[in-house]
């Protein structure tokens, strides 16, 4: 018997997608002159974790525009919800 595992999103657009980082205020000019993991961007404070193409979960996608700003990668979302559930 094989599995099937199927990712979706429960929210637009559908799975995988690059996340719109526009809609999200984040601040990168301080990260030259202050330390990067000081780093903290604006995100909003509701839940709704993402599976990110790099296998880690982030609380909200908008995490997801702070770790490609700050580690200068390409990241897209994989499904709604936490890695490996």
């Amino acid at each position: 018997m094989t599995e099937v595992y199927v990712h979706f999103c429960s929210r637009p657009p559908s799975c995988p997608h690059k996340v719109d980082c526009t809609l999200y205020r984040l601040d990168v000019n301080d990260i030259a002159i202050e330390d990067p993991a000081a780093f903290r961007p604006v995100c909003p404070h509701d839940r709704l974790p993402v599976c990110a193409s790099d296998g880690h979960s982030y609380v909200h996608e908008c995490q997801v525009c702070a770790r490609m700003a700050k580690d200068n990668v390409d990241l897209t979302i994989l499904k709604d919800g936490y890695c490996g559930q």
